[in-house]
């Protein structure tokens, strides 16, 4: 298993350098019980090159059917990349959040509007609360 947030000792920091880029992130992390993510975070802070970091077709198909119900944070862990890396890739692909609302999500807000708390809605949604409040208004929503 990997390990979290523990210090580089010199030894690995020299094994990173010199082998990353023939071997790739997935087998040095491997060989240091590191997580893939802690090596391509080493590497970028220390200006290592690690060679190939195109996406896999796996991944890029994993980014098109869950890029509309997941963060980009829950993407990342997903696929072994940083959140910034998800985003730059989705918007290359031309990828978007939805920002309107389906009719589902107006019945969603009309049927629990006067007994659940914005915050509750809103994680539903997944939309902010000034959303919520924005549509509520609009559809003439008065808390009671």
């Amino acid at each position: 298993m990997a390990t979290y947030n523990k210090p580089y000792t010199d030894d690995e920091k020299d094994f990173i350098r010199n082998n990353v880029f023939e071997l790739g992130v997935s087998a040095v992390a491997n060989k240091l019980n590191r997580t893939e993510e802690a090596i391509r975070v080493f590497a970028h802070k220390n200006n290592i090159s690690v060679g190939d970091i195109s996406w896999s077709e796996e991944h890029t198909q994993y980014l098109l059917d869950h890029y509309q119900s997941k963060t980009a944070k829950e993407i990342g862990e997903f696929v072994g990349r940083s959140e910034g890396a998800v985003a730059r890739k989705a918007r290359d692909m031309g990828l978007s959040k939805r920002r309107g609302w389906t009719k589902e999500q107006e019945q969603y807000l009309i049927d629990n509007y006067q007994h659940m708390f914005y915050d509750d809605i809103s994680r539903v949604l997944g939309k902010s609360n000034a959303a919520i409040r924005k549509k509520a208004f609009s559809l003439r929503l008065i808390k009671r």
